[in-house]
């Protein structure tokens, strides 16, 4: 049977290999984690079957279309395999739960200490002027799940509930 290779879609850094050689993937299994211009591209396994080679390491700096990963396709019959799709006990999927969870995370309302230190110096938060601005409801932000450069430094759970958006707010809306 012919392997399936997983090559990058872009220029950029591995930021994170989820598996090695022997584990068993669903197609939609993410392997690995790539970083370009400070946002994360997951990328998923998109066949069944077992990891054969991992051809990176993290930190390595990789071109668009460079094979990562060697995936021999097959039935899988592990229980352990991940699946993105596995239902909380909510009746979610939790990989949506999760994406909720961080959307959540770049709200001021997730922000409180924050807002009440900008508060207390009589300013206020962007999002604040900017639903003063636009239309109710009209604004569509993008780029909310930035995080600061510092992944050296700083924990990335850290980073995703201490810098949202990197210190910029941007997206649409009608005036």
């Amino acid at each position: 049977m012919a392997t399936h290779n997983v090559s990058s879609p872009i220029l950029g850094t591995v930021f994170k290999i989820s598996v090695k050689p022997g584990d068993t993937v669903r197609a939609n299994h993410e392997i690995v984690i790539l970083e370009s211009m400070k946002m994360e591209h997951p990328l998923e396994a998109g066949v069944e079957g077992t990891i054969s080679a991992v051809l990176v390491k993290e930190g390595d700096t990789i071109t668009a279309g460079q094979v990562l990963i060697h995936i021999t396709p097959g039935a899988i019959t592990d229980t352990t395999a991940t699946e993105a799709s596995t239902i909380t006990t909510a009746g979610e999927r939790a990989d949506l739960a999760r994406y909720r969870t961080r959307r959540h995370l770049t709200t001021d309302e997730a922000r409180p200490e924050a807002v009440a230190r900008r508060s207390a110096k009589g300013q206020r938060t962007a999002r604040a002027n900017i639903s003063d601005l636009v239309d109710e409801g009209s604004f569509m932000e993008y780029g909310s799940f930035a995080v600061a450069a510092q992944r050296q430094r700083r924990e990335l759970d850290d980073l995703i509930r201490n810098t949202p958006a990197d210190g910029l707010v941007g997206g649409l809306a009608t005036v």
